[in-house]
């Protein structure tokens, strides 16, 4: 799937990954607080495992996109299921991603970066949950 990101959007990947990964906690924890509430009766600490656990999803495929230029296989929407996670946690997730990387007291990215990142999430996501083919059988 080399055609899910441009190699200019993948250079912007490249050279921001290692900023993604060693502000890991603070881009989880930005996550967290916009993921909460998505459920009236999702406890606290549920947000906070989804948020780590996007992020952690985010950064991974990141890392995979560049070291193969495509994305892994769409083997996680079981887990995406165990956890609970549904379309409102990815639409909250995407939002306050774009916001937190563009803003100055979040990574302050170039909004090019930011949209790049944006980007690989939304590929990430309907890669995980692109319909698998039907054997017969």
């Amino acid at each position: 799937m080399s055609s899910i990101m441009s190699g200019e959007r993948r250079q912007k990947i490249a050279i921001s990954l290692p900023i993604m990964e060693a502000r890991r906690e603070d881009v989880v924890s930005a996550m967290e607080h916009s993921l909460r509430g998505v459920d009236e009766d999702e406890v606290f600490g549920q947000s906070e495992l989804v948020a780590a656990f996007l992020f952690d999803l985010l950064v991974r495929h990141g890392r995979m996109i560049l070291e193969r230029s495509r994305l892994g296989s769409p083997a996680a929407a079981a887990e995406h299921d165990a956890l609970g996670i549904t379309g409102r946690h990815y639409s909250r997730f995407a939002d306050a991603l774009a916001t937190y990387l563009k803003d100055p007291r979040g990574l302050a990215f170039p909004a090019d970066v930011a949209a790049s990142w944006c980007d690989l999430f939304w590929a990430v996501i309907g890669a995980i949950h692109r319909p698998r083919e039907r054997t017969r059988g």
